[in-house]
């Protein structure tokens, strides 16, 4: 029997499709909370981490730009 995908992917690719409607949300004025209330009531078992981990923009150092030690 093949190995089974754990829940956390699927929660994941819920999330990434949900984005843009979470996005407009947020724009519209709810809260990251409010938001993963309305995920919970609708079945998916979402954490504001999740939605923090999912809205949040990728640091500096990993889009290559490189970060110098100002302390040499």
């Amino acid at each position: 029997m093949p190995s089974k995908e754990p829940a956390k992917k699927s929660l994941e690719l819920a999330l990434e499709e949900l984005k843009p409607s979470i996005e407009a949300l947020l724009e519209r004025g709810y809260t990251r909370a409010e938001v993963v209330d309305q995920l919970v009531k609708q079945g998916i078992p979402a954490k504001l981490y999740h939605l923090r981990a999912l809205l949040s923009t990728p640091r500096a150092a990993s889009e290559g730009v490189k970060v110098v030690n100002a302390a040499q």
